[in-house]
């Protein structure tokens, strides 16, 4: 008999908690076949249904999915895209620049690149990894939409090892690590 499909399983939406089990989860991801996919939620209100979907846990995804949906016009955002060439780009999500005014100046990109496969250690153990930068690109009279800005070390199959941040727009760029992975078993 064939196991039932899991929730992150190809095409299938699943709850992400960023911090903790305490936290509610604040994302929506599933896997497609050109990578991992995600929608952001900016809140989560405590008298909603999402308030209880904790992690993956949900009687009803249907409901949770499309009570994020409704808040959005555009959705799921390709977050780590795979396979993947070395130094090959793509957009994310594409934003609106206003100036101090609230006026609209000018639509920047939030994009992805893979540039590294290495390996990386952290407490779990040592993995091969591949990494990718995320950044802002934008008009270059704007130098504020030109920044790196993340890095996620992922292992395919395992998923995200390592995340590294940084809050400075000077040189030299410090990073912060922002996410370790801990624990990790082969089940």
């Amino acid at each position: 008999m064939l196991a039932e499909p899991g929730p992150d399983s190809l095409g299938n939406w699943f709850w992400v908690c960023w911090s903790s089990d305490e936290d509610p989860p604040s994302i929506l991801a599933k896997i497609k076949p050109e990578g991992y996919c995600i929608n952001w939620s900016d809140y989560v209100d405590k008298n909603s249904t999402m308030y209880d979907l904790w992690g993956r846990k949900t009687t009803d995804p249907a409901k949770a999915v499309n009570s994020i949906f409704s808040r959005y016009d555009d959705m799921e955002f390709l977050l780590i895209k795979y396979p993947i060439e070395l130094d090959e780009e793509w957009i994310i999500a594409t934003q609106n620049h206003y100036n101090e005014d609230g006026q609209y100046v000018c639509d920047f990109y939030l994009k992805g690149r893979y540039d590294l496969h290495t390996s990386v250690q952290v407490q779990a153990g040592d993995f091969s990894i591949l990494r990718y930068q995320y950044f802002n690109d934008g008009p270059s009279e704007y130098p504020i939409l030109n920044r790196l800005m993340e890095r996620f070390y992922c292992k395919p199959g395992v998923g995200r090892i390592l995340d590294e941040y940084y809050y400075e727009y000077n040189e030299p760029i410090i990073w912060e690590r922002i996410l370790e992975l801990l624990d990790y078993q082969v089940h």
